[in-house]
Order: structure tokens, then C-alpha cells, then sequence
């Protein structure tokens, strides 16, 4: 399933991870998402296995990967021409997971990091991601 952002989910029997452990940083720079969109977000998405493919995204914004009304979960290549990547659902719900677990600010969350995630030549790039309310 294929969006006009150039983010596509394929669908998996099994969880996916394609990606390495993340970086973790408070976001001051954003206006953070409410903590509780964000653990419906990902309570939502716990039964969920499969991979998104970032194609053909630029560096210039981030792009939401998953969102409801007060929670997005943005991605942006570090050096879109590595692209496309991939990211798996195991990584997409420890990057919910520890946020919600390690960042919260009262009812709050606004987090920043990069992953090395899957690229289709084989290697890993630099994919930078956030949470914040849009």
C-alpha cells in the first residue's frame, strides 16, 4: 500500500527489524505531541508486522511515517540519494516504545533521533526521526 508521500507499507507474517539501535534526544525545538495520542498510537500498532519503504523523500522536511490528531511520527533521510530505505515494524515500535517510556514531560513527548535503517543497495543510511504533535 502506496501514499503521495513516497512512504509504502508491505505487509509481513512475522515482525521486521531492518534498522540499529537509535539515538534518543528531548525535542525543544518542536511542538510536542500529547503523550496520551502517542500510546494509543502505538498500542494501535503492536499487532502490526511489515516494513515501510521510504522512496523517494527529500531532505528538506520530515514526512510523516505514522499519525493521528496530536502524535506524528516524522522520518527524513540524512542523504535522501542512499535511499530508499527501509524500516521495519520492530524498529518503528521501539522508537514509540522508549519515547513514550523515557521522555515523557507530564502529559507531553517530544523526541528526536537517528537510525541506521536498510537501503535497497544492501547497506544502512542515516534516516533522522521525531515525534511531535505535526
Amino acid at each position: 500500500m502506496a501514499n503521495s508521500t513516497g512512504i509504502s507499507w508491505h505487509p509481513a507474517n512475522h515482525t521486521q527489524s531492518t534498522c540499529d539501535p537509535s539515538t534518543f534526544s528531548e525535542s525543544t525545538n518542536t511542538d510536542p505531541a500529547k503523550w496520551k495520542e502517542c500510546a494509543s498510537l502505538y498500542s494501535s500498532w503492536t499487532s502490526e508486522n511489515g516494513t515501510f519503504r521510504l522512496g523517494d523523500l527529500d531532505a528538506t522536511g520530515f514526512t510523516p511515517i505514522l499519525q493521528t490528531t496530536d502524535c506524528t511520527l516524522g522520518v527524513k533521510p540524512a542523504d535522501p540519494c542512499l535511499g530508499p530505505f527501509t524500516i521495519g515494524d520492530r524498529d518503528i515500535k521501539t522508537l514509540l516504545e522508549t519515547s513514550l517510556k523515557e521522555f515523557s514531560k507530564g502529559t507531553s513527548l517530544g523526541v528526536t533521533g537517528n537510525v541506521k535503517c536498510a537501503t535497497a543497495v544492501g547497506s544502512k543510511g542515516d534516516v533522522n526521526w521525531r515525534i511531535s504533535k505535526s
